[in-house]
């Protein structure tokens, strides 16, 4: 969600009324994120963000698949304590030229790999709720 303050959000799909209908998105829950998060992935129980200088992870109510809480479980940092960079150029914006430019998780669900655009490397993060899916 690119909104001002930032921030990401958490949908459901109710079903279409007609065979012809596409699904309904229904907004069930938002929670502020300190940078726009372009990147987000999920396991069975957190949601984790990613955009430029920062990112977040955040538990996901299992019965209603919104956030939990609205408080970050934890927080990353992708640039160092200079802050991010911009020279104001038109692709100097998110995660575009600097720090955050991914967030997969790993196969087994156990770690979460984010791209980060000003070292040209992949940096690896484990959390105590990264846990195969269905054993959070």
């Amino acid at each position: 969600m690119w909104s001002e303050p930032p921030a990401i959000a958490a949908y459901r799909l109710d079903r279409a009324t007609t065979s012809s209908s596409a699904p309904v998105p229904v907004l069930l829950s938002t929670a502020a994120t300190r940078a726009r998060s372009g990147y987000c992935c999920a396991s069975s129980n957190t949601v984790y963000t990613a955009g430029g200088p920062t990112g977040e992870a955040f538990r996901i109510d299992p019965q209603t698949g919104a956030f939990a809480g609205g408080e970050p479980l934890q927080l990353l940092e992708f640039v160092d304590q200079n802050g991010q960079q911009d020279d104001g150029g038109t692709m100097d914006f998110g995660g575009l030229r600097h720090g955050a430019h991914s967030a997969d998780l790993s196969p087994d669900g156990k770690l979460l790999y984010v791209a980060d655009m000003s070292v040209a490397a992949h940096n690896s993060f484990k959390h105590p709720l990264l846990s195969p899916m269905g054993q959070g």
